[in-house]
C-alpha cells in the first residue's frame, strides 16, 4: 500500500515537504571486464538503519566489506572492488525551482554523486519522497587478472623421485655475495654432489 500513500504525497505535492528518511536506498553493482567493457549490471535493494537522533542512516563499513565480498563473483568470473559511489539528492523543497531550471550541472554533479570510503561507515542525509527511489548506491567492480602459478625454482617435475642404491644425488642451491665491484647482483650457484 506504499504506493497509494506515495500517489497521495504527489497529488498534494503542493504542500511544503521537508526530507525524511527512507527505508532503503538501491545498490548497483557494475562489474567490468578486462577490455573495459560493462559485463553486468545488477541492482538490489539494500536496507539499512536510521538513526533518528542524528537523523541520518547509517550503513557500517562492515556490512559493505560483506556486500563487496559476496559480490565479487559473477558469470563464473571472479572480480575485484574498484569504487564506490553514492548518489543522494538532498535538495530542500525551495531549491527545487532553482534546480529545474538550471542549465549547468557541473555543480549539482559534486552535490550528487560522492565517493566513499570503506574504511568509514557509510552517512545517509534524509531527502525528499520524490528522490527516494533515485537515491543509490554504486559498486563498480573490474576483472581480476588470470595469473598463472608460480613454479618453484627448487622442483624439477612433478613426478615422483626415484631413489637408486648405487647413486645418490643431492642438489643444493648457494648463494654467494657478490664482490666489491658488483654490490648489487647476487648469484646463486647449483652443485651437484
Amino acid at each position: 500500500m506504499s504506493w497509494i500513500l506515495d500517489e497521495e504525497k504527489l497529488l498534494n505535492v503542493n504542500e511544503c515537504y521537508t526530507r525524511e528518511a527512507y527505508p532503503f536506498i538501491n545498490a548497483f553493482y557494475i562489474y567490468i571486464n578486462d577490455n573495459d567493457y560493462i559485463d553486468t549490471i545488477s541492482c538490489e535493494e539494500l536496507h539499512f538503519n536510521w538513526d533518528i537522533s542524528k537523523n541520518e542512516g547509517i550503513i557500517h563499513n562492515n556490512t559493505l566489506l560483506k556486500l563487496i565480498e559476496e559480490k565479487k563473483y559473477s558469470n563464473h568470473k571472479k572480480y575485484r572492488f574498484d569504487e564506490g559511489c553514492s548518489f543522494i539528492i538532498p535538495l530542500d523543497p525551495d531549491d527545487i525551482y532553482g534546480f529545474s531550471e538550471a542549465t549547468q550541472f557541473d555543480s549539482f554533479q559534486e552535490r550528487f554523486l560522492k565517493p566513499f570510503s570503506l574504511l568509514n561507515d557509510l552517512r545517509l542525509i534524509p531527502s525528499i519522497f520524490i528522490f527516494h527511489s533515485i537515491n543509490s548506491l554504486y559498486f563498480i567492480f573490474r576483472e581480476t587478472e588470470k595469473t598463472k602459478p608460480i613454479k618453484s625454482i627448487l622442483k624439477i617435475s612433478n613426478e615422483p623421485i626415484i631413489k637408486s642404491s648405487k647413486t645418490k644425488t643431492k642438489k643444493c642451491v648457494r648463494v654467494s655475495l657478490p664482490n666489491k665491484k658488483n654490490k648489487t647482483r647476487k648469484f646463486l650457484q647449483v652443485v651437484n654432489s
